[in-house]
């Protein structure tokens, strides 16, 4: 064992029985005491001289060091005896480490070493000048929105990166393994612990279960295959608990809590924080669906909504289609009804037509789940939901539907024919709703900095910091490429989404103003460029998966 002089810095051999003693430095000749525990500060582990201890967690105790062969500040986490001691779990920890340590992203607390001295097992990491997501929720309870959201967006990034480039599966996403910087950057801890996809599906079916019962995914307390879909699901139920202030599902044990995983409903957030915008609702409740197929598939998708909505607009990969549950059916008959309409409701506001939509997808829906309760119907029966005191009421079609298999394909591309007329009704009232409402997306709340500016009571920015400097600068930029390059619109728009994508956030209001400026010419070329182009080839996938 090894320990720092505290005389002359010096390091100094000492064994086992000289802890809390008295011993000579061969360095300075000094008597000092020795520090009293393997742990204590000034011990040395490996290469890293402990400093003081930061945290306790179920694996182990986290420590400020120092390392001293590239003279940097780490944290470095011992594993607690029970692991050390479990000849497999540290096989694989060191192996999982190490494949962590080749990661290099701006959202993921890298990975320094991983190894063992005199029996002591360690993982050095990158220490963060900061705080977790968990202190931050002890303190404000609830955090808003617009900061959940720039943070989930960062994670999700980190997870996106670790799966394409390792396919590793954190396993335990949740407030404590999130750091904030004192610069504001959300960076996820903990990624040595995870594990790779191929050993996962390798392991035994009696292997630990790993994760949070707060977070944890429904396949984790299963046993079955994961992978990146779980941590999205960890992901959402740590946004759930950042803009409520509860935990998705809460009970009095951990059994209570995974069974609510498992079996119960999710509460939409919206139901226990109004103010939660519809948009993230969305997001949250398709990131927490029971079923892996239901959630988003990957990271990446989800990070494309996020951004959407903190630029003001819908999520594209968000949306849920209702599903019908198998059974086996008698004749019965579908009918399909239309409102009545008439040219003056093409020039309804936005949210007249979406109050129609709504109803009509709503009739759709209920239709649809008519025909498949047995209770609602016999063989031969004609069903006319309509009003009779609705004028407008009119029944446009019918389509039966038989129990018979031969008969089930025709079933299938019915359902197709009414999947297709929801997404028709859609397009219309987006492309209606659209004509006059560009520019009033620029909310002034979508790029909100997670600490640099906050709003006094008349909504205008007060200043905390000095202006964004490397912002201004990245704006001047944008700004005279435009000049120069009149006609060169994918650039600029390639330029200002560049900046978007790093985050440069304004710190006053004269930050703001400057951006927003950008924004208000940069969203039409967009909207020309990007999302149009990208709207068309999931059309096109979309109609290739359902003509096959």
């Amino acid at each position: 064992m090894r320990f720092q002089c505290s005389e002359c810095q010096g390091i100094v051999e000492i064994e086992k029985n000289d802890l809390n003693s008295e011993v000579q430095c061969g360095h300075c000749f000094n008597v000092v005491q020795t520090p009293s525990t393997r742990l204590s500060p000034g011990m040395l582990v490996a290469d890293f001289i402990i400093v003081r201890e930061l945290g306790r967690g179920g694996m182990g105790v986290v420590y400020l060091v120092h390392q001293m062969s590239l003279d940097r500040p780490a944290a470095l986490k011992i594993l607690a005896d029970s692991y050390a001691n479990d000849a497999e779990f540290v096989v694989d920890f060191i192996r999982e480490a190490r494949a962590a340590a080749k990661l290099n992203h701006p959202h993921i607390v890298q990975a320094y070493a991983v190894g063992e001295d005199d029996g002591v097992f360690y993982f050095a990491m990158e220490n963060i000048d900061g705080e977790t997501m968990k202190q931050a929720l002890a303190r404000e309870r609830v955090i808003p929105v617009e900061q959940a959201i720039i943070i989930t967006q960062q994670i999700a990034e980190a997870l996106d990166y670790a799966w394409k480039e390792q396919k590793l599966i954190h396993r335990d996403i949740k407030p404590d393994n999130i750091m904030i910087t004192s610069s504001g950057r959300a960076k996820l801890a903990d990624l040595g612990l995870s594990r790779r996809a191929g050993d996962l599906e390798d392991s035994s079916g009696d292997s630990e279960v790993m994760g949070t019962p707060q977070y944890i995914s429904p396949e984790q307390l299963t046993g079955a295959a994961m992978d990146c879909r779980s941590d999205i699901y960890s992901l959402g139920a740590t946004l759930y608990h950042l803009v409520t202030g509860y935990f998705p599902f809460e009970g009095d044990s951990p059994s209570e809590i995974a069974k609510k995983h498992l079996e119960e409903p999710l509460t939409p957030p919206r139901q226990i924080n109004p103010q939660i915008p519809d948009a993230v609702n969305q997001v949250i409740c398709k990131m927490m669906a029971k079923n892996v197929r239901n959630r988003y598939q990957d990271a990446e998708s989800l990070v494309d909504d996020l951004r959407m909505i903190r630029r003001g607009r819908s999520p594209v990969n968000s949306g849920n289609s209702f599903k019908i549950q198998h059974g086996a059916m008698t004749k019965r008959t579908l009918v399909l009804k239309k409102n009545g309409a008439n040219s003056t409701d093409l020039t309804m506001n936005k949210t007249a037509l979406l109050n129609k939509l709504s109803s009509a997808t709503q009739t759709l829906t209920g239709v649809i789940t008519g025909v498949m309760n047995d209770d609602l119907a016999h063989t031969g029966t004609l069903f006319d939901y309509s009003n009779s005191s609705n004028g407008g009421d009119n029944i446009i079609g019918s389509v039966d539907c038989f129990a018979n298999n031969e008969r089930r394909n025709h079933y299938v591309f019915y359902l197709i024919i009414i999947a297709l007329l929801i997404i028709a009704i859609s397009i219309v009232v987006f492309k209606l709703a659209q004509t006059n409402d560009v520019k009033n997306n620029i909310r002034d709340n979508n790029y909100l900095q997670i600490r640099s500016y906050t709003s006094n009571n008349n909504g205008n920015y007060t200043e905390e910091n000095e202006s964004n400097k490397e912002l201004l600068e990245r704006i001047e930029q944008i700004k005279k490429f435009k000049k120069e390059n009149a006609f060169d619109e994918e650039g600029y728009a390639s330029m200002v989404y560049q900046l978007l994508a790093d985050d440069l956030s304004p710190y006053n209001f004269k930050d703001k103003q400057a951006l927003d400026e950008i924004l208000a010419e940069y969203i039409p070329y967009d909207e020309k460029i990007r999302i149009e182009p990208k709207r068309g080839l999931v059309k096109k996938a979309y109609e290739k998966r359902h003509k096959k």
